[in-house]
């Protein structure tokens, strides 16, 4: 009896490792950023990432909420940035013209998020003029330098200017 109660054990044991590790993904494992946003765990890290930093970007509210909100929609494949970093960018859903991306470093730490927005102001708004704010407390140059090829595919793509901002220190 008591072998059997072990037996029984053991297998439970060895079901519960066998299913985490099967179900249990790294940010590095997906292929597409539809596919990394369903995780939730990147909606935890982006918040502690970005904090309760609240902006005006596509409507007023929390930064982690909007970046999350940009990508939700259509989204691009994950690219390698370096060896051990990717990227994984998206538009927001129902409205295109509004993007987000996130850098991370593999198995899942954030570093670096991007926001593509234009100015929402009554009487400001200019639909060929949109601004990249990028948070990011260290921008390294692989960093920088992948956003800046994200943000000339999409003024070549869309025929806008973008201008690029850089927040270091924002929590």
């Amino acid at each position: 009896m008591l072998h059997a109660v072990a037996v029984a054990f053991f297998l439970a044991m060895a079901a519960m490792v066998f299913a985490q590790s099967v179900c249990a993904k790294e940010f590095c494992d997906y292929t597409n950023t539809n596919e990394l946003a369903g995780d939730k765990n990147l909606s935890a890290r982006i918040r502690i990432f970005l904090g309760d930093k609240r902006v005006s970007f596509f409507y007023k509210g929390k930064l982690s909420a909007q970046v999350l909100d940009g990508l939700g929609g259509p989204p691009d494949f994950i690219h390698p940035v370096t060896r051990n970093l990717k990227m994984a960018a998206a538009c927001r859903f129902h409205s295109c013209d509004e993007k987000a991306a996130v850098i991370f470093s593999c198995p899942g730490t954030i570093q670096a998020v991007g926001i593509l927005h234009y100015d929402i102001r009554p009487k400001h708004f200019d639909p060929k003029a949109a601004t990249l704010t990028i948070y990011a407390e260290e921008l390294d140059s692989a960093v920088d330098m992948a956003f800046d090829a994200w943000r000339e595919r999409i003024e070549e793509s869309a025929g806008i200017k973008i201008v690029k901002e850089v927040q270091t220190s924002w929590k």
